[in-house]
């Protein structure tokens, strides 16, 4: 091994751990560390509060604060500096790019996740100053000796949002954790969501990116008699106010009590055992830098059905798995065939059998290990 690897993990510094970025984060920093022992020192924030997931970290690789001590722990070893995700809200910036790594010939690196706050300003309340701070965000990464992309889609976004070279984006992908394939759920484990008749389930998040909204649409204009057949389980941490749009919108569409259930947080046990117990997967997002949810689902043995937005299509490589991110119309009606179609169901689930293996974080090691191996050697480029 001709370097070591400098690792930024403030994204595991949050309560909201829930988040694809952090579990891509604790996923692939286990990988690698499988894959290379002794290699990596994981860089947390001393401002920030101290979490599990640290404890997690520590247990299998060296840490230690991002101060410049760090630097002089390791004097004589061929270093390069990784940041997991470049819009964290880290603030002052030189927390997110030290500065001792700045001013010094240390290759710098970074995971991109996604590009929401470039693509979506107008979805969220950015603050001016946010605004700024993205993009000082963005200028710091520009020019990086390589980014590192969880899928196609998010390389080209590399390209075309960030303006970054080609040479310098690569794909290395995503996996999904090893807990997540099939097996059996006790009867009673649903029921304690109040989860009592067959389903049809999404995670999504008080975000108007994962149109929520669209999808309960999408549910009410199911036959009756489906309806009747599958409620539709809404799994994910939800406030008080979005909790109460989204049962006011069920009821102006005339479901009755029980069509819609939303669990709140739900442990990933009782994730899984939703997974594969559902009737069907749906992911309604507009936009996702790689679906975590819809990879989980499929390889718990769901059936999974997702947008046409951004990476989704590429999670599953399943073109009768896709409908229009824009027409809740055509979302009812893929998931009524989806539902009633037994040879469409099958198809589905043949698909997905090897999506574990496609989808393997030992790959996604071996991946960045190869560029971190380059950049190193300063040959990254060529």
């Amino acid at each position: 091994m001709s370097y070591r690897l400098l690792v930024d993990v403030q994204c595991l510094q949050t309560a909201d751990f829930e988040r694809g970025i952090p579990r891509w984060t604790v996923n692939f920093l286990n990988a690698f560390g499988q894959l290379n022992p002794g290699v990596t020192t994981a860089l947390f924030n001393p401002d920030l509060d101290h979490t599990e997931a640290l404890d997690f970290l520590r247990q299998r690789l060296a840490v230690s604060s991002n101060e410049p001590s760090s630097l002089a722990q390791l004097n004589g070893h061929r270093l390069v500096y990784l940041t997991m995700s470049i819009y964290e809200p880290v603030r002052p910036l030189d927390r997110l790019l030290p500065a001792y790594v700045a001013a010094s010939d240390i290759p710098v690196t970074a995971v991109i996740h996604d590009f929401v706050p470039h693509l979506f300003p107008d979805l969220y309340s950015y603050s001016n100053l946010d605004r700024r701070l993205n993009q000082a965000r963005e200028s710091l990464f520009r020019g990086a000796d390589a980014l590192l992309c969880n899928s196609k889609s998010t390389a080209r976004d590399a390209v075309a949002c960030l303006g970054a070279s080609p040479k310098t984006v690569h794909v290395v992908g995503s996996g999904i954790d090893e807990r997540f394939h099939p097996g059996s759920v006790p009867s009673s484990k649903l029921g304690e969501l109040g989860v009592d008749r067959d389903f049809i389930m999404a995670v999504g998040r008080s975000d108007p990116r994962k149109q929520t909204v669209k999808l309960i649409e999408a549910y009410a204009e199911l036959p009756k008699d489906l309806r009747a057949q599958f409620c539709l389980v809404i799994a994910c941490r939800v406030d008080d106010h979005t909790r109460a749009v989204w049962n006011t919108k069920a009821e102006q569409l005339g479901l009755t009590p029980g069509d819609l259930i939303i669990t709140g947080f739900v442990t990933d046990e009782m994730l899984i055992a939703l997974y594969r117990s559902t009737a069907l997967f749906i992911e309604s997002s507009l936009y996702e830098g790689f679906g975590f949810p819809a990879a989980e689902a499929a390889a718990c043995g769901a059936v999974a059905l997702t947008t046409s937005g951004s990476s989704l299509p590429e999670v599953l490589d399943d073109p009768a798995a896709v409908f229009s991110s824009s027409d809740p119309t055509s979302w009812s009606e893929l998931i009524e065939v989806a539902l009633t179609d037994k040879d469409f169901r099958a198809q589905r689930l043949a698909r997905n059998r090897d999506i574990a293996t496609r989808h393997d974080w030992r790959l996604v090691a071996l991946r960045a290990d190869a560029i971190f191996e380059k950049v190193a050697r300063g040959i990254h480029n060529r």
